[in-house]
Protein backbone atom coordinates (compact mmCIF):
# COMPACT_ATOMS: atom_id res chain seq x y z
CA UNK A 1 0.00 0.00 0.00
CA UNK A 2 1.06 3.60 -0.54
CA UNK A 3 2.49 5.10 2.63
CA UNK A 4 3.55 8.48 1.29
CA UNK A 5 3.49 10.39 -2.00
CA UNK A 6 4.63 13.72 -3.36
CA UNK A 7 4.45 14.84 -6.97
CA UNK A 8 5.09 11.75 -9.12
CA UNK A 9 6.97 9.99 -6.30
CA UNK A 10 5.42 7.36 -4.03
CA UNK A 11 6.65 5.24 -1.13
CA UNK A 12 5.16 1.76 -0.91
CA UNK A 13 4.95 -0.53 2.12
CA UNK A 14 4.51 -4.29 1.72
CA UNK A 15 2.36 -6.12 4.23
CA UNK A 16 4.78 -8.07 6.45
CA UNK A 17 4.62 -11.85 6.45
CA UNK A 18 4.69 -11.82 10.24
CA UNK A 19 2.18 -9.41 11.77
CA UNK A 20 3.81 -9.57 15.22
CA UNK A 21 6.08 -6.82 16.50
CA UNK A 22 9.32 -6.79 14.50
CA UNK A 23 12.52 -5.68 16.19
CA UNK A 24 14.53 -5.69 12.94
CA UNK A 25 15.31 -2.44 11.17
CA UNK A 26 12.93 -1.74 8.27
CA UNK A 27 14.35 -2.07 4.74
CA UNK A 28 13.97 0.60 2.05
CA UNK A 29 14.50 -0.59 -1.54
CA UNK A 30 15.68 2.15 -3.89
CA UNK A 31 15.22 1.63 -7.61
CA UNK A 32 16.98 3.26 -10.55
CA UNK A 33 15.23 6.16 -12.30
CA UNK A 34 14.66 3.88 -15.31
CA UNK A 35 12.89 1.10 -13.39
CA UNK A 36 9.32 0.61 -12.28
CA UNK A 37 8.71 -0.32 -8.66
CA UNK A 38 7.42 -3.81 -9.47
CA UNK A 39 10.63 -5.25 -10.90
CA UNK A 40 11.77 -6.95 -7.69
CA UNK A 41 8.24 -8.28 -7.15
CA UNK A 42 7.68 -9.54 -10.68
CA UNK A 43 5.94 -12.87 -10.04
CA UNK A 44 5.31 -14.83 -6.83
CA UNK A 45 7.93 -17.50 -7.60
CA UNK A 46 10.66 -14.98 -8.45
CA UNK A 47 9.86 -12.12 -6.09
CA UNK A 48 12.77 -10.69 -4.13
CA UNK A 49 10.25 -8.80 -2.02
CA UNK A 50 8.52 -12.04 -1.10
CA UNK A 51 11.85 -13.72 -0.34
CA UNK A 52 12.86 -10.92 2.05
CA UNK A 53 9.44 -10.81 3.70
CA UNK A 54 9.83 -14.52 4.45
CA UNK A 55 12.90 -13.63 6.53
CA UNK A 56 10.72 -11.47 8.75
CA UNK A 57 11.87 -8.17 7.24
CA UNK A 58 9.65 -5.10 6.93
CA UNK A 59 9.94 -3.91 3.32
CA UNK A 60 9.38 -0.47 1.79
CA UNK A 61 10.13 0.63 -1.78
CA UNK A 62 10.44 3.76 -3.89
CA UNK A 63 8.37 4.46 -6.99
CA UNK A 64 9.68 7.39 -9.04
CA UNK A 65 6.59 7.49 -11.22
CA UNK A 66 6.60 8.86 -14.78
CA UNK A 67 8.18 12.33 -15.06
CA UNK A 68 6.48 14.81 -17.37
CA UNK A 69 7.72 18.06 -18.87
CA UNK A 70 6.78 19.72 -15.58
CA UNK A 71 9.42 17.61 -13.79
CA UNK A 72 12.37 18.17 -16.12
CA UNK A 73 14.05 20.65 -13.76
CA UNK A 74 14.01 18.34 -10.73
CA UNK A 75 17.52 17.56 -9.53
CA UNK A 76 19.37 14.85 -7.64
CA UNK A 77 19.25 17.22 -4.69
CA UNK A 78 15.43 17.14 -4.83
CA UNK A 79 15.27 13.35 -5.18
CA UNK A 80 17.72 12.64 -2.35
CA UNK A 81 17.12 15.45 0.16
CA UNK A 82 13.39 15.57 -0.40
CA UNK A 83 11.92 12.30 -1.69
CA UNK A 84 14.39 9.86 -0.12
CA UNK A 85 14.98 11.65 3.16
CA UNK A 86 11.27 12.25 3.73
CA UNK A 87 10.67 8.57 2.96
CA UNK A 88 13.23 7.47 5.53
CA UNK A 89 11.63 9.77 8.12
CA UNK A 90 8.17 8.37 7.29
CA UNK A 91 9.47 4.81 7.63
CA UNK A 92 11.11 5.52 10.99
CA UNK A 93 7.91 7.15 12.22
CA UNK A 94 5.72 4.32 10.90
CA UNK A 95 7.88 1.56 12.42
CA UNK A 96 9.08 3.40 15.52
CA UNK A 97 12.68 2.76 14.39
CA UNK A 98 15.69 5.03 14.68
CA UNK A 99 17.43 3.74 11.54
CA UNK A 100 16.61 2.13 8.20
CA UNK A 101 18.43 -0.52 6.17
CA UNK A 102 18.80 0.48 2.53
CA UNK A 103 19.00 -1.79 -0.52
CA UNK A 104 19.73 -0.18 -3.89
CA UNK A 105 19.50 -1.88 -7.29
CA UNK A 106 21.64 -0.74 -10.24
CA UNK A 107 21.56 3.09 -10.37
CA UNK A 108 19.37 2.86 -7.28
CA UNK A 109 22.47 1.54 -5.53
CA UNK A 110 24.27 4.75 -6.45
CA UNK A 111 21.38 6.75 -4.97
CA UNK A 112 21.61 4.60 -1.84
CA UNK A 113 25.36 5.27 -1.59
CA UNK A 114 24.83 9.02 -2.01
CA UNK A 115 22.07 9.05 0.61
CA UNK A 116 24.21 7.07 3.07
CA UNK A 117 27.04 9.61 2.77
CA UNK A 118 24.71 12.55 3.47
CA UNK A 119 22.60 10.95 6.22
CA UNK A 120 24.80 8.26 7.84
CA UNK A 121 23.01 8.66 11.18
CA UNK A 122 19.77 7.32 9.66
CA UNK A 123 21.23 4.24 7.93
CA UNK A 124 21.42 0.89 9.73
CA UNK A 125 23.21 -0.98 6.96
CA UNK A 126 23.65 -0.73 3.22
CA UNK A 127 23.17 -3.31 0.45
CA UNK A 128 23.96 -2.65 -3.21
CA UNK A 129 22.96 -4.95 -6.08
CA UNK A 130 24.57 -4.75 -9.53
CA UNK A 131 25.60 -1.16 -8.83
CA UNK A 132 28.25 0.68 -10.89
CA UNK A 133 31.00 2.14 -8.71
CA UNK A 134 34.07 3.00 -10.74
CA UNK A 135 32.52 4.09 -14.03
CA UNK A 136 35.93 4.17 -15.73
CA UNK A 137 35.95 0.36 -15.44
CA UNK A 138 32.44 -0.03 -16.84
CA UNK A 139 33.17 -1.09 -20.41
CA UNK A 140 29.75 -2.41 -21.44
CA UNK A 141 28.18 -1.12 -24.64
CA UNK A 142 25.57 1.04 -22.88
CA UNK A 143 28.25 2.58 -20.70
CA UNK A 144 30.50 3.34 -23.67
CA UNK A 145 27.61 5.02 -25.49
CA UNK A 146 26.71 7.06 -22.42
CA UNK A 147 30.28 8.23 -21.87
CA UNK A 148 30.37 9.65 -25.40
CA UNK A 149 26.90 11.17 -25.32
CA UNK A 150 26.34 14.90 -25.76
CA UNK A 151 23.95 14.96 -22.83
CA UNK A 152 23.49 18.74 -22.93
CA UNK A 153 22.14 18.61 -26.49
CA UNK A 154 19.87 15.71 -25.60
CA UNK A 155 18.30 17.32 -22.53
CA UNK A 156 18.18 20.83 -24.00
CA UNK A 157 16.22 19.35 -26.93
CA UNK A 158 13.87 16.90 -25.21
CA UNK A 159 13.63 18.24 -21.65
CA UNK A 160 13.66 14.71 -20.19
CA UNK A 161 15.65 11.66 -21.30
CA UNK A 162 13.02 9.95 -23.53
CA UNK A 163 11.86 6.48 -22.59
CA UNK A 164 11.95 5.51 -26.28
CA UNK A 165 15.67 6.29 -26.37
CA UNK A 166 16.35 4.31 -23.19
CA UNK A 167 14.36 1.28 -24.35
CA UNK A 168 15.93 1.49 -27.81
CA UNK A 169 19.41 1.49 -26.30
CA UNK A 170 18.64 -1.72 -24.42
CA UNK A 171 17.41 -3.38 -27.62
CA UNK A 172 20.36 -2.15 -29.72
CA UNK A 173 22.93 -3.77 -27.42
CA UNK A 174 22.22 -6.94 -29.38
CA UNK A 175 19.68 -6.31 -32.16
CA UNK A 176 19.87 -9.82 -33.63
CA UNK A 177 19.08 -11.40 -30.27
CA UNK A 178 16.26 -8.87 -29.80
CA UNK A 179 14.67 -9.78 -33.15
CA UNK A 180 14.95 -13.53 -32.64
CA UNK A 181 14.10 -13.63 -28.93
CA UNK A 182 10.38 -14.40 -29.19
CA UNK A 183 10.59 -16.86 -32.13
CA UNK A 184 13.45 -18.66 -30.38
CA UNK A 185 11.50 -18.87 -27.11
CA UNK A 186 8.52 -20.52 -28.81
CA UNK A 187 10.58 -23.04 -30.81
CA UNK A 188 9.52 -25.65 -28.26
CA UNK A 189 6.37 -26.08 -26.15
CA UNK A 190 6.23 -23.97 -22.98
CA UNK A 191 4.06 -24.26 -19.90
CA UNK A 192 1.94 -21.31 -18.82
CA UNK A 193 4.28 -20.37 -15.95
CA UNK A 194 7.34 -20.05 -18.19
CA UNK A 195 5.33 -18.01 -20.74
CA UNK A 196 4.11 -15.69 -17.97
CA UNK A 197 7.65 -15.24 -16.67
CA UNK A 198 9.01 -14.56 -20.17
CA UNK A 199 6.52 -11.80 -20.94
CA UNK A 200 6.74 -10.33 -17.45
CA UNK A 201 10.50 -10.05 -17.90
CA UNK A 202 10.08 -8.45 -21.31
CA UNK A 203 7.66 -5.94 -19.82
CA UNK A 204 10.21 -5.14 -17.11
CA UNK A 205 13.04 -4.65 -19.63
CA UNK A 206 11.12 -2.33 -21.97
CA UNK A 207 8.89 -0.45 -19.57
CA UNK A 208 11.39 2.27 -18.69
CA UNK A 209 9.88 5.66 -17.88
CA UNK A 210 11.60 8.85 -19.03
CA UNK A 211 14.22 10.24 -16.66
CA UNK A 212 13.90 13.82 -15.37
CA UNK A 213 16.22 15.91 -17.54
CA UNK A 214 18.42 17.61 -14.96
CA UNK A 215 18.86 14.37 -13.02
CA UNK A 216 19.93 12.53 -16.15
CA UNK A 217 22.27 15.38 -17.11
CA UNK A 218 24.08 15.37 -13.76
CA UNK A 219 24.19 11.60 -13.42
CA UNK A 220 25.68 11.14 -16.89
CA UNK A 221 28.22 13.94 -16.49
CA UNK A 222 29.26 13.30 -12.88
CA UNK A 223 29.27 9.52 -12.92
CA UNK A 224 29.76 8.19 -16.45
CA UNK A 225 31.84 10.98 -17.96
CA UNK A 226 33.80 12.41 -15.02
CA UNK A 227 33.68 9.44 -12.61
CA UNK A 228 33.23 11.80 -9.65
CA UNK A 229 31.34 9.37 -7.39
CA UNK A 230 34.23 7.01 -6.69
CA UNK A 231 36.67 9.95 -6.62
CA UNK A 232 34.63 11.46 -3.76
CA UNK A 233 34.27 14.68 -5.76
CA UNK A 234 30.57 14.56 -6.57
CA UNK A 235 28.36 17.30 -5.13
CA UNK A 236 24.61 17.47 -4.58
CA UNK A 237 22.65 20.70 -4.51
CA UNK A 238 24.56 23.66 -3.14
CA UNK A 239 27.82 22.01 -2.22
CA UNK A 240 26.82 18.84 -0.35
CA UNK A 241 29.89 16.65 -0.84
CA UNK A 242 29.42 12.95 -1.56
CA UNK A 243 32.31 11.19 0.18
CA UNK A 244 31.99 7.40 0.21
CA UNK A 245 34.45 7.24 3.11
CA UNK A 246 31.63 8.56 5.31
CA UNK A 247 29.92 5.18 4.92
CA UNK A 248 30.90 3.12 7.96
CA UNK A 249 27.79 0.98 8.43
CA UNK A 250 27.77 -2.76 7.60
CA UNK A 251 27.95 -3.07 3.81
CA UNK A 252 26.92 -5.93 1.50
CA UNK A 253 27.84 -5.61 -2.17
CA UNK A 254 26.26 -8.04 -4.66
CA UNK A 255 27.43 -8.38 -8.26
CA UNK A 256 26.46 -10.58 -11.18
CA UNK A 257 29.51 -12.20 -12.78
CA UNK A 258 27.93 -12.20 -16.26
CA UNK A 259 26.42 -8.72 -16.03
CA UNK A 260 26.47 -6.98 -19.44
CA UNK A 261 24.79 -3.81 -18.16
CA UNK A 262 27.09 -3.05 -15.21
CA UNK A 263 30.67 -4.34 -15.41
CA UNK A 264 31.51 -6.55 -12.38
CA UNK A 265 34.89 -4.81 -12.03
CA UNK A 266 33.08 -1.50 -11.62
CA UNK A 267 30.97 -2.97 -8.80
CA UNK A 268 33.85 -4.68 -6.94
CA UNK A 269 35.54 -1.33 -6.35
CA UNK A 270 32.78 -0.27 -3.96
CA UNK A 271 34.11 -2.54 -1.21
CA UNK A 272 37.34 -0.55 -1.18
CA UNK A 273 35.58 2.79 -1.66
CA UNK A 274 33.53 2.70 1.57
CA UNK A 275 35.06 2.92 5.05
CA UNK A 276 32.97 0.15 6.60
CA UNK A 277 34.88 -2.44 8.61
CA UNK A 278 32.03 -4.94 8.31
CA UNK A 279 31.71 -5.43 4.55
CA UNK A 280 31.00 -8.40 2.34
CA UNK A 281 31.00 -9.18 -1.37
CA UNK A 282 28.77 -11.78 -3.02
CA UNK A 283 29.63 -12.69 -6.62
CA UNK A 284 26.68 -14.53 -8.12
CA UNK A 285 26.99 -16.47 -11.36
CA UNK A 286 24.30 -14.78 -13.46
CA UNK A 287 23.52 -11.77 -15.58
CA UNK A 288 22.01 -8.45 -14.51
CA UNK A 289 18.41 -9.69 -14.70
CA UNK A 290 19.14 -13.28 -13.72
CA UNK A 291 20.31 -12.14 -10.29
CA UNK A 292 16.74 -10.97 -9.71
CA UNK A 293 14.48 -13.53 -11.37
CA UNK A 294 16.32 -16.81 -11.96
CA UNK A 295 15.17 -19.81 -9.87
CA UNK A 296 18.82 -20.33 -8.88
CA UNK A 297 19.02 -16.80 -7.48
CA UNK A 298 15.91 -17.36 -5.37
CA UNK A 299 17.24 -20.65 -4.11
CA UNK A 300 20.84 -19.63 -3.41
CA UNK A 301 21.30 -15.85 -3.43
CA UNK A 302 18.27 -14.17 -1.87
CA UNK A 303 17.89 -16.39 1.20
CA UNK A 304 21.53 -15.59 1.93
CA UNK A 305 20.95 -11.86 1.44
CA UNK A 306 17.86 -11.96 3.66
CA UNK A 307 19.81 -13.71 6.39
CA UNK A 308 22.59 -11.10 6.16
CA UNK A 309 20.12 -8.23 6.51
CA UNK A 310 18.28 -9.91 9.38
CA UNK A 311 21.54 -10.67 11.24
CA UNK A 312 22.68 -7.04 10.87
CA UNK A 313 19.38 -5.56 12.03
Amino acid sequence: HKLHSEGKFALFHYNPADKRTNDKAPVLIIYAFINRHYILDLLPEVSIIRNLLAKGLDIFATDWGTPSSYDQDLTLHHYINNYLDKSVDKIMEHTNSDKVSILGYCWGGDLALIYATLYPEKVKNLITLATPGDFSLDDGLLSLWTKRMNVDSLIDTFGNAPSMMLNGAFALRSPIDYIHKIPHFFEKPRDIDSVAEFFATEMWLYDSPPVAGEIYRQFVKDCYQDNLLVKNQMKIGKGQEVNLKRIKVPFLNILAKKDDLVAPNSTRVLNDAVASTDKSLIEFDSGHVGACISPKAHKELWPKVGEWIASHS
